[in-house]
Order: structure tokens, then sequence, then C-alpha cells
């Protein structure tokens, strides 16, 4: 299993070295991560199962409907503390029916419905 650990300017400068075989990504959120950053993971690490983006504020739906559409495979998310709201669920929960674990504190735009979205697709 491969693991990597990136911010937004490794990917700016970096991103060619990204790899496909990635199974599980750490992103940090002392490196400021942002939606162009955790896009350019998804779309270059497709076999993502294992991601975890706790505590990226800049973070929103707009990212997760890309890594949910780029990484189908994804078994575990954490995006506690991002800006996140039930419609990146929806499009979490549609794409990705292998969640099995979903971590969402301090993810104050999360109602009931985006929960049950995953629940019912999940």
């Amino acid at each position: 299993m491969t693991f990597m650990e990136y911010g937004d300017y490794r990917f700016q400068t970096s991103s060619g070295r990204i790899r496909a075989r990635a199974h599980g990504t750490r992103v940090y959120s002392r490196y400021q991560v942002s939606d162009a950053g955790l896009k350019v993971i998804a779309r270059r690490c497709y076999k993502l199962r294992y991601l975890n983006a706790r505590g990226c504020e800049a973070v929103s739906d707009d990212s997760l409907a890309v890594v949910a559409r780029s990484c189908p495979r994804l078994r575990a998310l954490d995006v506690g503390k991002c800006d996140v709201s039930d419609a990146g669920l929806r499009a979490l929960a549609q794409s990705c029916p292998n969640l099995k674990k979903l971590s969402l504190r301090m993810c104050d735009l999360v109602t009931d419905r985006g929960v049950q979205c995953v629940a019912y697709y999940c």
C-alpha cells in the first residue's frame, strides 16, 4: 500500500510526481490545502481508497465532487472541519458505494439529510 502526504505548495511544484498507484493520502491543514490541491490528488490518484483532509478549511463541495467522480474505490474519508455540505455528501454517496468510514467532525453545513444520503447509497 502506498501513502503520500502533501500540501498545495508541493502540488504546484511537483504535481507530475503524484502517482496513480497511491491508495492512501493525507493532506495537511498547515499547508492550507485547497480545492485546487485536492482536485490534483483526485484526478491523478484515481485508485485512492483512503483520504484524510481533516482541518483543510479551504476544501469544499467543489473538490469533494471531483474526489467522488475520480475515486470510486474510496473506502474511508475524513473531511472534518472542511467546508463541505449536503451537496458534497450527495456526490460522494452516489459515486463511492464502497465508502465505509466517513468523518464529518465540525462540518457545520452538513445536516441529517446529507448523512442519510450517504447511509442510503453506501
